[in-house]
């Protein structure tokens, strides 16, 4: 929740306090017939995770496997660090998918064909991958990285990125306003 404080011109006092969950300032202008506002992080987030969740709705509905659906978030928050980096690839030991998808006792060439029918399944429907290559005698994989889509770049907002970090944009609300008339 928010609180919104309204204190007089004149004497500076407190006059209302207000609390909510959907903006985090609001400035009315009566004189002038305008008013701005800035809507609340929780607001922000909303947004910005039904952009990504309606994203991942559609690459969801392509694949049935689980574990292929575990391997594509893992990649796809890799491909956008990447992305942030301005690079498109990345290479990736075995172990580290071993890990993360808690095949800790199968033997390598077991790990491989496994992750390879994921990395394949991936790469057919145009999903996070464009081409995959195991390298070092089988021990890690070079990974080639699908484009970002034009939604993809909208939700996560690569328009304005400082210091390699994700950024969510104050302006990512859409919306339009009309002229208000004041008494």
């Amino acid at each position: 929740d928010y609180k919104i404080s309204v204190y007089s011109k004149e004497n500076g006092e407190l006059m209302e306090l207000s609390s909510f969950g959907i903006l985090s300032s609001l400035y009315i202008n009566k004189e002038e017939g305008y008013f701005t506002f800035t809507p609340s992080e929780q607001l922000v987030q909303t947004y910005v995770h039904k952009k990504y969740t309606s994203i991942l709705a559609e690459s969801y509905t392509k694949i049935n496997s689980p574990q292929t659906k575990g391997i594509m978030m893992i990649l796809q928050k890799i491909r956008l660090s990447e992305y942030n980096k301005q690079s498109s690839s990345t290479i990736l030991t075995l172990n580290f998918f071993r890990l993360r998808l808690k095949m800790i006792k199968m033997s390598n060439s077991a790990v491989k064909k496994e992750l390879e029918k994921c990395f394949i399944n991936l790469k057919e429907n145009d999903i996070v991958i464009k081409d995959f290559e195991f390298i070092n005698k089988n021990s890690a994989i070079h990974f080639e990285f699908t484009s970002l889509t034009e939604r993809e770049l909208m939700a996560y907002d690569f328009n304005d990125i400082d210091d390699n970090e994700l950024s969510i944009n104050e302006n990512i609300i859409e919306g339009s306003y009309k002229e208000i008339q004041t008494d």
